[in-house]
């Protein structure tokens, strides 16, 4: 079994003045269990100003993390905000660790980071991990599914739930993984699960009827670039559809629907570019072989299919403490109306269910195969959580 704390300051410049208000709310010395970490997701400006440093010393444990958006949790939502989890328990053993800086123009660097950072953690473990929780930094050039690969390749493919990190920023400037107040631009914290935990996952993107019913199977590609769809051009296939090329990489909101081989249901891919010789740059991986569709997501459907998986997750009360994460694309759809997904969130788990949301540059979560069986996935436009 696994408490969950939770907390919050809007306090950036005093970093004390933010240390007491986290502790207050927590108070650790009530509350606190055996075994313990915690996780801190903050706007920006709480790194440079020092508070986040002065919050986690404050800590007698480990924090892992990441730079956001904007944050929601049992108490409140705001952009300019540090979020505080503690995960503590009697009969769940916890171990956090950072990686090495990662080269982004190298995968090997990556597979060999994640594979340092996965056997210190797990060094004194006789068996995998029930649960490895990461907040990874922006790498431009490595797709996340890579960074999923390398993590089934050191852990024996043990449930990967995270994100990769997101910030204010137009070009992602301020982007950093947290590990024990310090911040990091190439590097990805972890936390590792082992003992009485039994982890339920929930993803949701779009729903079946905002997908197109005519489906293709991908034929050619290179990674993250679609380049044939049933023998011909991608762009070509498009226009079969009636769809430009063009325009569906200027509107953020008609995603690709891919269904992996095995899988039940389809993953979201956002379509990034479209290359002079027409092939389109997605946010994951297009392996040949695969189903695919387009579907279409707009404001009413973020808050819809967030709703529907949160009263899912709440009516099967499947534990103590949510972590949760949506797309930072699902946040530009809502426009305006910014904080609606948030508020959604906090209208359905308020104090029910002590939690932390906040958005994503790029979804981790495992999902199920036909075989009821799970496997660690990465996707855009999703809401995924995780109940502990």
């Amino acid at each position: 079994m696994i408490k969950t704390l939770t907390a919050y300051t809007m306090e950036i410049d005093d970093a004390q003045a933010a240390a007491e208000e986290i502790l207050k709310q927590l108070d650790l010395e009530k509350n606190l269990l055996k075994n313990s970490f915690g996780i801190v997701t903050c706007y920006s400006e709480f790194i440079d100003s020092g508070a986040l440093e002065a919050i986690c010393k404050k800590l007698p444990f480990d924090v892992i993390g990441g730079t956001v958006l904007s944050n929601e949790n049992s108490g409140a939502i705001g952009q300019m905000m540090l979020s505080a989890m503690v995960l503590t328990s009697d009969d769940v053993n916890f171990s956090c660790g950072i990686s090495g800086d990662i080269d982004q123009n190298s995968v090997e660097s990556l597979d060999k980071e994640i594979a340092g950072v996965y056997n210190k953690i797990a060094a004194n473990a006789k068996e995998k991990p029930a649960l490895l929780v990461a907040f990874t930094s922006l790498f431009f050039n490595i797709a996340g599914d890579l960074i999923v690969e390398a993590f089934d390749k050191a852990s024996g493919a043990a449930p990967l739930f995270g994100t990769i990190a997101s910030d204010h920023t137009v070009q992602y400037e301020k982007v950093k993984a947290i590990y024990n107040g310090k911040a990091f631009d190439k590097g990805i914290a972890v936390a590792a699960f082992w003992g009485n935990i039994d982890p339920k996952f929930y993803v949701a993107s779009i729903s079946e009827d905002k997908v197109l019913k005519q489906k293709a199977v991908i034929t050619k590609s290179k990674g993250n670039i679609l380049i044939e769809v049933n023998g011909v051009p991608a762009g070509e296939y498009m226009r079969s559809l009636g769809l430009s090329p063009e325009s569906l990489t200027n509107y953020n909101a008609v995603p690709f629907m891919v269904t992996f081989e095995g899988n039940l249901e389809p993953t979201a891919r956002g379509i990034f570019h479209l290359t002079d010789d027409g092939n389109f740059v997605c946010g994951g991986s297009m392996p040949v072989g695969a189903s695919l569709s387009v579907g279409s997501i707009s404001h009413d459907e973020v808050l819809a299919t967030t709703e529907k998986l949160l009263i899912s997750a709440l009516n099967e009360k499947q534990g103590d403490g949510m972590l949760a994460f949506s797309c930072i694309a699902r946040n530009m759809i809502l426009g305006m109306d910014s904080d609606a997904e948030m508020n959604i969130v906090k209208k359905i788990l308020g104090y029910k269910v002590p939690h932390g949301c906040n958005y994503s540059s790029g979804e981790i979560c495992p999902v199920y195969n036909k075989d009821g069986k799970l496997q660690n996935r990465f996707h855009n436009y999703t809401f995924i959580a995780c109940y502990f």
